[in-house]
């Protein structure tokens, strides 16, 4: 009972976490205890987070830069059994990563033989508890296109995650998606081919058929334990439902999931076939990461047409000279980048450089313009995904920004505009009633 119980799904939620770890005869597995207070590295441990078959996740306190971190430790057994190099994996992997929908690793450190993975805190539900009941699609199609973008990033790289479930992605409370775990991840082009024993790392329920089969991975088996995820969202049931995971592995190998519509009548006809294409048997058959988070963003604009029909020809219109921006935009940071990277070589002036940080907050910032001056930044930011975005000036600076538009005013107020003295910014505010108008007010 006990055995099973350490398995990666599950998590203790009563004290005591802290395992002291024995030696092994061979002397592989570490010596540690870890309870509150004690110190690794600069990090001090604060509480215990949560515990699973590889060990336990605390979040620790980091003095220097003053934040709240989270430091992974491995088991004895994980240890002694290759686990060191699967969370060194975990890092690697992870810390090749740079996207807003996957949880940052800082850094590897050592304790004595004991490596601990330092990461970014995120303060979130896991998806598992939204896995009950069906949600809103509002929820499904927002919370699928961030694994989606999160998955695109890792093929992108080379890296298949290999145990996608609702427990490996969190949701903070303005509505940001997060993967975490990558302590299963292969890269694909450096890495040796995955051996069988290797392959059967993940969890059943959510396991691709290649994986249960033992054949190589791929990101198309990302992409089937999505679908899994993804279905469950839209059902609030599992694609192929058993009393035991063997039971729903069998169901997965022999049978095809009944439509999510059939279980719940709102799911739109679009996301309905693409679940279904996700949980292909054949991997050739399945879309890419990066085709699901296309589609699933196409959805989200006709479902929020369909909820407002007086936006949508003028979102129909706006379509191409979105694209447009967009290809012009690219081309833009595309030729700073390489005058970047090449052109200021020669350039002495620019030796100094640096980045700094201008916001932190959490929510959604978009639309950055530097006033002419170059003392001020304008931005749209909104608190939560289904708010309305309000304009901001911040100084280059430790100041806090300034709201400059009321929350509470209709419309959807657009990208901000600087005069060329600096003094004042305009914008554009849409109606519901397919009307707009143009705003101009000081920027202090």
């Amino acid at each position: 009972m006990l055995r099973n119980d350490e398995a990666p799904c599950s998590f203790l939620n009563e004290l005591p976490f802290g395992f002291a770890a024995e030696a092994n005869s061979q002397g592989t597995a570490p010596k540690v205890r870890v309870i509150a207070g004690l110190k690794f590295g600069r990090y001090e441990l604060v509480a215990p987070l949560g515990r699973g078959g590889m060990g336990e996740v605390w979040m620790a306190h980091d003095p220097e830069l003053d934040r709240p971190v989270a430091l992974k430790f491995l088991s004895p057994e994980a240890a002694s059994s290759g686990g060191t190099e699967r969370l060194t994996r975990e890092a690697r992997a992870a810390s090749a990563l740079n996207h807003p929908n996957i949880v940052t690793v800082h850094e590897v450190i050592r304790h004595e033989e004991t490596s601990i993975i330092v990461m970014e805190l995120v303060e979130g539900t896991p998806l598992r508890e939204m896995c009950g009941n069906p949600q809103g699609i509002d929820r499904v199609l927002q919370t699928g296109s961030q694994i989606a973008k999160a998955l695109t990033a890792a093929h992108a790289h080379g890296i298949v995650h290999r145990d996608i479930k609702p427990e490996n992605i969190l949701t903070r409370e303005d509505g940001y998606v997060k993967v975490l775990d990558f302590g299963l991840a292969h890269r694909l082009r450096s890495e040796s081919p995955t051996s069988g024993a290797d392959v059967w790392g993940g969890t059943l329920r959510y396991m691709s058929p290649e994986q249960v089969r033992g054949e190589s991975i791929s990101p198309a088996s990302d992409v089937f334990s999505f679908g899994l995820v993804l279905y469950e969202l839209a059902t609030g049931e599992h694609a192929f439902t058993s009393d035991s995971p063997f039971g729903a592995v069998h169901a997965m190998l022999t049978n095809e999931p009944v439509s999510p519509s059939s279980l719940n009548e709102i799911v739109p006809a679009r996301l309905d076939s693409l679940i279904l294409a996700m949980l292909a048997k054949d991997t050739a058959a399945r879309p890419s990461a990066a085709e699901v988070e296309r589609e699933l963003g196409e959805i989200l604009l006709e479902h929020e047409a369909a909820k407002s029909p007086a936006t949508s020809r003028h979102r129909e219109s706006a379509r191409p000279r979105f694209w447009l921006a967009i290809l012009a935009t690219s081309l833009v940071v595309l030729g700073a980048v390489s005058w970047f990277v090449f052109g200021r070589r020669t350039s002495p002036e620019f030796a100094e450089l640096k980045i700094q940080p201008l916001t932190s907050q959490a929510g959604w910032e978009a639309s950055p313009a530097f006033s002419p001056d170059g003392k001020s930044i304008a931005f749209d930011w909104a608190e939560k995904l289904d708010t309305p975005p309000q304009i901001y000036v911040k100084q280059l600076n430790d100041s806090e920004p300034i709201k400059l538009t009321d929350s509470h005013a209709e419309g959807i107020v657009g990208p901000p505009v600087w005069s060329p003295d600096s003094k004042w910014i305009a914008f554009k505010r849409e109606y519901k009633v397919s009307s707009s108008a143009i705003f101009v007010m000081p920027s202090s």
